[in-house]
């Protein structure tokens, strides 16, 4: 199964993408996540400068984001793109790679959510600042208020993500760049709208629906 997950910030994706790949036994790749393990690598490369940069709310270069999507998923036999493809460029050549290696997509699932939710939903995210496990205050609360299920670290922001002038400009970034890659899937006959409103048990279950006949 290869699949591309869809949808503004703090919609939902990393949640289903983590239950896709549970269920379907294939990875979950996520740019962001590829991106905090450059940093965490401690080294001090041109590389890492332009993901710290990228994190710091620069939006990501076609190249840099092809190389690092191509890199993860070459030889899989399937995956889930969370955050990637973010343009059409980016969208032209993913489609050109997988070609190359003689597969294709078998959907796009957009994630919506209104506006009103979706800032309750970002505003709510919390992130380990020990081992990087998520949740949120009122979806996904940690057992004790504050601090992580798996190692006892103090919660906090995703810095990256989370801060108020940098969601704004994320969700800009969002509506002129990867918004345009709906009508591109949907050329291809690839998309499915999914209504993203509820726990993340109920969303899961709208999403299995969706993949009916294609699992």
């Amino acid at each position: 199964m290869r699949l591309i997950l869809l949808g503004p910030p703090g919609v939902g994706k990393g949640t289903q993408g983590a239950r896709l790949s549970q269920a379907l036994g294939v990875p979950s790749v996520s740019t962001g996540a590829l991106l905090r393990e450059l940093i965490a690598s401690g080294a001090e490369t041109p590389l890492v400068q332009e993901a710290r940069q990228i994190l710091s709310g620069a939006f990501v270069s076609d190249s840099f984001a092809n190389a690092l999507a191509f890199s993860a998923i070459a030889g899989q036999p399937g995956f889930i793109l969370d955050g990637y493809p973010r343009s059409l460029g980016q969208a032209e050549a993913l489609e050109r790679f997988l070609e190359s290696q003689g597969v294709t997509l078998d959907a796009v699932l957009l994630l919506r959510l209104c506006e009103e939710a979706l800032g309750e939903r970002v505003a709510g995210r919390r992130l380990c600042l020990g081992c990087g496990a998520t949740y949120h205050v009122r979806i996904a609360p940690p057992r004790r208020e504050g601090l992580c299920d798996r190692c006892g670290s103090r919660l906090g922001l995703r810095p990256e993500d989370d801060q108020p002038e940098k969601r704004r400009l994320r969700q800009q970034l969002y509506e002129t760049q990867t918004a345009p890659l709906i009508a591109f899937y949907q050329g291809r006959g690839l998309l499915q709208e999914i209504d993203a409103e509820g726990l993340p048990e109920a969303v899961f279950r709208k999403v299995c629906e969706s993949l009916r006949g294609l699992i």
